[in-house]
This record gives structure tokens, C-alpha cells and sequence, in this order.
């Protein structure tokens, strides 16, 4: 009996060969199997090698005399096949999430304080007789919708005349202080003002001049038109409160009389230098 195992291409081949001297014939028997089944078809090659031995001896039992012995039962080898290959199992993906950059909450910068200054033409009624015109100008600081500032007024003199002939003329002095909140073009301002009021005669003969302290509170609205950087427009309207009455007499007769509120218009240019 000879038993062989070669590689045949991607296959194991088992042949198992026997060989009786009283036959001239040969018995062979071949087993194939896969790659990965060689000790799977040498078990099989062994076991059929195993059945053929007791084959063999049992025909030369059969042949001498000998009392009858059960012969047990002979198993039909079993069919080797080449073990199933495991299916292979599907990877699992791996997620590449996107890297999100986690920064602090940035700190909010402190805005630098602006420095603006403007200055303008104003007209009024009831600061000075009649109509009254002067200029003004100041400066303010930007502190965001809060914006607080000082502003100097000239008011230039207007006259008040008698009908018996003669008169007087005022002049106006101020500086006031101002509280103003802004919100995008529009603005809103309270003001107290501080001044000297001066007050001349017109006749030559009998004239003569004087001062006194002027104050006043108020309010005030207006607009504000950027242009070209840094300049810009502004129209405003302002109430004056005067807390002191001035009268402009001559002898026993009224030329005027301060009235309750005052009025202001102006316009401006305003640059910001800061």
C-alpha cells in the first residue's frame, strides 16, 4: 500500500495505492482537497488507508480455515470536502470627523475714545432782542452713544430801540456743558450754560454800559450727515430756560424783557480727530 500526498496547482491530492501479490491488479483511491485542508486530508488519507488494511486482512481470514468471526461493519469513508471558507466580515468604517478648532470666546476690545470738535453758525430769538446770530464751537469726547462736551458761544450784539429815540444793545457770552446721547445720525442733549451779558446805550449822551451773569438750562435734538471721512454735517434745535430775567429799560420805559424760553438754530461741521 502506498499513500501520497502532492500539490497539484490550488489543490492537495491524496492517492492511496494497493497492491496484492496474488492479484495483478491495482486499487487506487484519490482524495482532492484545497489549500488550507492538509491535515483535514491527511486524516481522511489515514482513515482510508485504516479501512483498506482491514479490507485486506479480512478476505485472507476468509480464505483459512478458522471458526466465523463477526465482522464489524464497514464504514463507508467519509466524502472529504474542503472546509468552507469563512466569509469575511466587512470592516467597520471608520468616521473621520471633520477637527473643528475650539477657541475662547473672544474677548470684547475696549473702543478707544474719540476726540471731535465742530463749529458753526447759530441764530436765535429771544437770547438777544430780535433776532440774534452768532457762531459757536467746542469739542466732545465719543464714548460710543455717550458723548459729553463743552461748547463756547458769541452772540454778536442786536440792538432794542425806543420809539421816543435811543435804545440799547446785548451782547452774549457763553460757555455751556453738554450731556448728549447718540443713535446712529440722530443726537439729544441736555445743556447748562454759563455767560456775561453785556448791555451798552445807544445815545451818546445819557448811554452807558453794563454786565451781569447770565445763566441758563436746556435741550437739545438734531442730526448728524457723515461726509468724507472724518468730516460731517450737523443741523440742531435747541430750548433755553434763562434762570436769571434780564430787563433793558430806559428810565421807566421797557425796551426788553427776557422771556421764559428761548430758541435756538445751528448748523455745524464736525470733525473727528481721534
Amino acid at each position: 500500500m502506498t499513500t501520497r500526498i502532492v500539490r497539484s496547482g490550488r489543490q492537495l491530492r491524496a492517492s492511496i495505492v494497493l497492491t496484492e501479490p496474488d492479484r495483478p491488479s491495482e486499487a487506487a483511491q484519490e482524495i482532492a482537497s484545497g489549500p488550507e485542508g492538509c491535515a483535514t486530508l491527511s486524516v481522511a488519507a489515514a482513515l482510508a488507508t485504516s479501512m483498506s488494511i482491514e479490507r485486506t486482512v479480512a478476505r485472507r481470514g476468509a480464505t483459512e480455515p478458522s471458526p466465523p468471526a463477526a465482522e464489524s461493519p464497514v464504514a463507508e469513508p467519509p466524502s472529504v470536502e474542503p472546509p468552507p471558507q469563512a466569509e469575511s466580515l466587512p470592516q467597520p468604517r471608520r468616521v473621520v470627523r471633520p477637527r473643528m478648532n475650539v477657541r475662547g470666546r473672544p474677548q470684547p476690545s475696549s473702543r478707544p475714545i474719540g476726540v471731535q470738535t465742530h463749529a458753526g453758525p447759530i441764530f436765535g430769538q429771544g437770547i438777544l432782542p430780535g433776532v440774534a446770530a452768532g457762531v459757536s464751537f467746542g469739542g466732545s469726547l465719543d464714548l460710543g452713544l455717550f458723548r459729553p462736551g463743552l461748547e463756547a458761544a458769541g452772540w454778536f450784539p442786536s440792538t432794542a430801540t425806543s420809539p421816543r429815540g435811543g435804545g440799547a444793545t446785548a451782547s452774549l457770552i457763553s460757555l455751556s456743558g453738554l450731556a448728549c446721547a447718540h443713535h446712529g445720525r440722530l443726537f439729544a442733549c441736555g445743556l447748562a450754560t454759563l455767560g456775561e451779558f453785556r448791555v451798552a446805550g445807544t445815545d451818546l449822551l445819557v448811554s452807558r454800559s453794563s454786565s451781569s451773569t447770565y445763566l441758563a438750562v436746556g435741550a437739545r435734538a438734531g442730526i448728524e450727515l457723515p461726509l468724507v471721512a472724518p468730516f460731517s454735517l450737523g443741523l440742531q434745535a435747541t430750548a433755553v430756560v434763562p434762570l436769571v430775567e434780564r430787563t433793558l429799560r430806559i428810565v421807566d420805559e421797557v425796551l426788553w424783557l427776557t422771556p421764559p424760553v428761548g430758541a435756538e438754530l445751528g448748523m455745524f461741521w464736525r470733525v473727528t480727530i481721534l
